[in-house]
């Protein structure tokens, strides 16, 4: 049995915000809802990259991510 893959760090969640392959774009979208102390505006950068992005469920999520966060762009 295959266990599913952890979620990426928050360092690495911003740096998947532009990956090329979409699980992980994904993946940063959902763990990018939850910064650490002090990072929340990073995390809004990186939301905003992935709120543009071609595939509808990564965008739909960034743009969840973005409101759980306040920003006003969610």
């Amino acid at each position: 049995m295959l266990l599913p893959p952890l979620p990426p760090n928050f360092d690495a969640a911003l740096r998947d915000a532009e990956a090329r392959d979409g699980k992980w774009r994904l993946a940063a979208a959902h763990r990018l809802s939850a910064p650490p102390d002090g990072r929340e505006g990073d995390a809004c950068r990186g939301l905003v990259v992935l709120a543009n992005d071609e595939l509808g469920p990564i965008r739909a999520a960034a743009l969840r991510s973005l409101e759980t966060l306040g920003d006003p762009r969610g």
